[in-house]
């Protein structure tokens, strides 16, 4: 069984709530006080269109197809699997129904999958082996919400044989008081802005009384632990550029703002952890020197996974451009004179045992009863992954 430590001593190693040296280093966006609420969150969402009514966006979607069509490697045609039709840009293979709906831009080829699994053990160490973070005790129901290849729902259900999970993207459809844990991981680039408020509350609406939820996001604003990183540098360069191709539509600082929204979905004990990536191995620390030698592996399939569809498609960047980009980024941040790194964010929070309501509104309508486990097609789809393969394995329910 794998080990897990509860998530308070985890705090002594990099708590937001203590500011360290390194965090001085952050950008002007990275310096807000995670403990108090984020007075611009409210303005942010404000300043987004509802998804559901159509996006105010730039970069119209018609014309993009139009620019595509120009590129000899691009194929338009959306074929594959009968239920999720894939098409090809640039050797990727995407999901025809994520980029013509906008619901994310990662590929769906088996060499995300490739990188899903690398990145899941890169977590897993990161936090030393532990796949759950809060105190949890005993599960019954778990919920994973952006399950990728199934990696962290395969684990736990043999960790924990007797629990029932369950996988779905947009609206929580299970009854309240359901789940003792829910798992948001790596949804950055796939929910849209105005929908994180309402999703902490889904998440606590679907909460036992006690349970837990933890929500993991990189901060894609790439660091210097010495501060010299500038506006000179490639990474800096790249790290403007992927927040503005996906700024209209998705929050790509909501790691800074998870603690904001489940505070004000009525959850309490809210933690948050910040955990410095390193880029390179610049540590002096020996874990974190190992560390840094696997980000070395890692972070070139990082920018280009998130990033290829987002510049090519949606900001026009032509693949030399973009290539030749991600090579000086790749080169800045295997440089251990730049101390680079990558943020992460943990946040843990906990259902009230009595007496739970979200902070200043009234509850949402919800439908009232709901029978057994909606079937909902998933965003991010693996025709071969092992989740379809083990859906059944310790109790194991998946929905596919």
């Amino acid at each position: 069984m794998a080990s897990y430590i509860g998530f308070h001593s985890l705090l002594d190693r990099t708590d937001v709530d203590n500011k360290n040296d390194g965090e001085e280093q952050m950008d002007e966006g990275c310096k807000m006080d995670i403990e108090d609420k984020d007075e611009n969150q409210d303005k942010q969402d404000k300043d987004h269109k509802d998804d559901n009514n159509g996006q105010e966006d730039h970069w119209d979607h018609e014309n993009r197809k139009k620019d595509k069509g120009k590129n000899d490697d691009d194929d338009d045609s959306c074929d594959g699997d009968e239920y999720f039709p894939c098409t090809t840009v640039h050797g990727r293979d995407y999901q025809c129904y994520a980029i013509e709906n906008d619901v994310h831009f990662m590929p769906v080829d088996e060499e995300m999958e490739g990188f899903l699994h690398i990145q899941h053990n890169l977590v897993k160490g990161i936090a030393r082996d532990s796949l759950i973070y809060p105190p949890v005790g005993r599960l019954h129901k778990v919920l994973d919400l952006g399950y990728g290849t199934g990696s962290w729902a395969i684990e736990v259900a043999n960790d924990y044989p007797g629990a029932e999970l369950g996988d779905l993207n947009k609206q929580l459809l299970f009854r309240r008081n359901q789940f003792d844990l829910v798992q948001s991981r790596f949804l950055a680039d796939g929910i849209f802005t105005t929908r994180w408020a309402t999703l902490a509350e889904d998440i606590a609406y679907t909460l036992k009384p006690g349970g837990w939820c933890q929500m993991i996001e990189y901060y894609n604003m790439i660091q210097s632990d010495n501060g010299s990183i500038n506006e000179g540098h490639a990474l800096r360069q790249w790290s403007k550029r992927y927040m503005a191709s996906i700024d209209s539509l998705k929050n790509p600082r909501v790691a800074m703002s998870m603690r904001t929204y489940l505070d004000k979905a009525g959850l309490i004990n809210v933690k948050t952890l910040m955990f410095p990536i390193p880029l390179s191995p610049w540590p002096s620390d020996s874990e974190e020197k190992l560390l840094g030698q696997a980000m070395e592996y890692l972070f070139g399939d990082h920018l280009r996974t998130i990033s290829l569809f987002p510049f090519t498609d949606r900001m026009l960047m032509s693949i030399e451009e973009f290539n030749k980009l991600i090579a000086k980024a790749v080169a800045e941040a295997k440089d251990v004179r730049l101390k680079a790194y990558l943020p992460l964010y943990i946040c843990v929070a906990q259902k009230p045992l009595e007496g739970w309501s979200v902070k200043g509104e009234e509850p949402r309508k919800r439908n009232k009863k709901v029978k057994g486990w909606p079937w909902v097609p998933l965003a991010t789809h693996f025709p071969n992954s092992k989740l379809r393969r083990a859906r059944t394995r310790n109790g194991l329910r998946i929905i596919v």
